[in-house]
């Protein structure tokens, strides 16, 4: 597994900034689905968006985004084989 890159973690960075100003879900700056479906960046989203936040986001504003990423993740996928990774800790 490569790492994420100079600009998949800024572009991360940014939608991270944004979901903690409760952007509204329409006017979020995603990030690709082609980025969304690297087990190394749903591990930073999980981390920095939803694991141990000091100030989290209302229960019900995390959910839709919550939602919506895994919407976009499962859309992004071609071959199940291949763009699914799984590790048990």
């Amino acid at each position: 597994m490569a790492d994420l890159t100079r600009d998949e973690k800024e572009r991360l960075v940014d939608f991270s900034h944004e979901y903690f100003q409760l952007v509204e879900l329409d006017l979020l700056r995603w990030p690709a689905p082609t980025l969304l479906k690297k087990p190394q960046a749903q591990q930073w989203l999980y981390e920095m968006l939803f694991e141990n936040v000091k100030y989290a986001p209302p229960l019900r504003y995390q959910l839709r985004i919550l939602k919506r990423l895994i919407k976009t993740i499962e859309g992004a996928i071609d071959d199940p084989e291949e763009d699914v990774g799984c590790s048990v800790s």
